[in-house]
Formats: structure tokens, sequence, C-alpha cells
């Protein structure tokens, strides 16, 4: 059985701040109080990253 590959942005930023992947995980989906710079982060790897594949294509 095949697994998936997950996401390593949670992973990039867990490194950056010093965390866990999965805390950063349930800070993005509101399961803990909400970390704005760890959030900020997350989502700033994202945008990198969608940047990056749209300039790919």
């Amino acid at each position: 059985m095949k697994k998936d590959k997950r996401d390593d942005t949670a992973t990039l930023t867990a490194l950056a701040h010093r965390v866990t992947p999965a805390y950063v995980r349930m800070l993005v989906r509101g399961k803990r109080k909400n970390k704005e710079d760890i959030v900020s982060t997350y989502q700033n790897i994202c945008e990198a990253k969608n940047r990056w594949s749209k300039q790919t294509k």
C-alpha cells in the first residue's frame, strides 16, 4: 500500500520555531491557541511554494 507523502511546510516551520511539526499542524487547523508568528511563517512558506510552482509551469 502506497503512503502519500506529507507536505513539508509544517516541518520547515517547526524547524524555524523549534517546535514539532504536529504542533504546527494543530495551530494551522485551529486546535491550539493561535501563535501568530508560527502561523505567519507557515503562510509565508505556503505562498512562496505557490509562487515557485506557478513559475515552473
